[in-house]
């Protein structure tokens, strides 16, 4: 055997292999928090995107049908109405966007211009189930994320809720 003199630098194999393996034990731990990390705030951020475009689209119609003079077709995905100045409107939903189209006369059947509202919208749906009022359920969707908002909105200018309620 050999005898110690002093302070041998050096380290054992024994050592070294403790050594890896830690290092590769915080090593995976940290990947593993990076990669969940990632992954929340991707989801955070979808949701918060279809949220937002939900809300704007939702909004964007609520108006609209509030100022507006009279329906005159609501179909499941699509509706038209005269505005308050009487120039034909509509909204209609085409391969995951939801369109504001501007028709050129009354009774034009297509619109002369169509503008995007919303994105990432997987449904939308119209329904009147009285005259002068209409209900609209717009469902967003992106990778895991998927929001949906419902309302109901009484048309102000013309046959809507006041008049029924003044009896005129």
């Amino acid at each position: 055997m050999r005898k110690l003199v002093g302070n041998e630098e050096g380290v054992t194999l024994i050592e070294l292999l403790v050594v890896l393996a830690l290092i590769g034990l915080v090593l995976s731990v940290t990947g593993n928090l990076y990669s969940v990390g990632i992954h929340t705030f991707s989801r955070g951020e979808n949701l918060t995107e279809v949220q937002e475009h939900a809300r704007v689209g939702l909004d964007y119609m609520e108006r609209a049908l509030r100022e507006a003079r009279e329906l005159l077709t609501v179909e499941n995905t699509m509706i038209t109405f005269l505005d308050g100045s009487g120039q034909k409107l509509g909204f209609r939903w085409y391969n995951g966007v939801l369109y504001r189209d501007s028709y050129p006369a009354v009774t034009a059947g297509t619109p002369a211009a169509s503008n995007p509202v919303a994105e990432f919208v997987d449904e939308v749906e119209f329904a009147s189930p009285r005259p002068g009022v209409v209900d609209i359920a717009i469902t967003t969707a992106r990778a895991e994320a998927v929001y949906r908002l419902r309302t109901r909105v009484a048309l102000r200018c013309g046959g809507g809720i006041w008049e029924q309620l003044l009896g005129e």
